[in-house]
């Protein structure tokens, strides 16, 4: 994968199960050394790589690379990344990688993050958070899971530095927020704090917000309707989503989907 990011006129690039075929022995050995790509030590360029939009789906290569491959790239606008593979040593794999987008912060325009199987009572890995988007002032599109957008224990809305109005980028257009956790409770709040916010003001090129949620999620089922019409007094379009998740283990992520209006 790795000549990939030499390829000059190269601006959109899409990586399934990067690093599937690594043992972890190896995969470790490749983040602390170098690799080896075309018989000589693998060096990454220093934002030299056109790569506008990267997109990795299903990476099994540890949070170093990542950040190296973000690194790499002049001008990047398109982050997407879903399904990630992390090792017990390599927890908080998004708070990890969130310095590397910070650097592309005055051109990107699009992250997503889609993290399907989490909940705070399973073994799976913690994911880290995505907090620090805020900074992103030039962001315009922001598809997250709610819990990795405001951390693993949530916020307290309490302190001024813990409302949402101090987590998403200022400038940000259209907001999608997955609700597959089932460890989630009262999200409602989070919803109130970011309408208060924009009735006072905040996000003023805020068009949609659209939240994603299992069929089985009671939250919003009744919620729906009123942030509909409350955020609608603001000229803020808010719909919803209902997902049909397969819950067989199954190394793709298939679903059905409708949408609420």
């Amino acid at each position: 994968m790795l000549p990939l990011f030499l390829l000059p006129l190269l601006e959109d690039l899409t990586l399934y199960r990067w690093g599937q075929e690594w043992d972890e022995v190896r995969m470790d050995f490749i983040s602390r050394h170098k690799a080896i790509v075309f018989g000589k030590p693998w060096e990454w360029p220093d934002r030299t790589v056109n790569i506008k939009r990267l997109s990795l789906h299903y990476p099994f290569v540890p949070h170093k690379i990542v950040s190296k491959a973000i690194r790499c790239c002049k001008v990047l606008e398109r982050f997407e990344c879903s399904g990630i593979h992390a090792f017990d040593t390599d927890e908080e794999w998004y708070t990890r990688i969130m310095p590397a987008l910070l650097e592309h912060a005055g051109t990107l325009r699009e992250i997503s993050i889609k993290e399907h199987r989490y909940s705070r009572d399973n073994d799976g890995p913690e994911y880290g958070t995505a907090k620090a988007v805020h900074d992103l002032i030039h962001l315009r599109v922001l598809c997250v899971p709610l819990y990795i957008l405001v951390g693993h224990e949530g916020l307290s809305l309490a302190s001024d530095n813990s409302t949402m109005q101090n987590i998403i980028p200022k400038n940000i257009e259209k907001l999608i927020i997955h609700l597959y956790n089932d460890a989630e409770t009262d999200v409602e709040k989070y919803f109130t704090d970011l309408y208060l916010a924009h009735s006072n003001g905040h996000f003023s090129n805020l068009m949609e917000i659209c939240i994603v949620m299992k069929l089985e999620r009671p939250f919003l089922l009744l919620g729906v309707q009123s942030f509909k019409t409350r955020f609608a007094k603001n000229g803020v379009s808010f719909n919803a989503r209902i997902v049909c998740q397969d819950s067989k283990p199954i190394s793709g992520w298939d679903s059905t989907s409708a949408e609420l209006s």
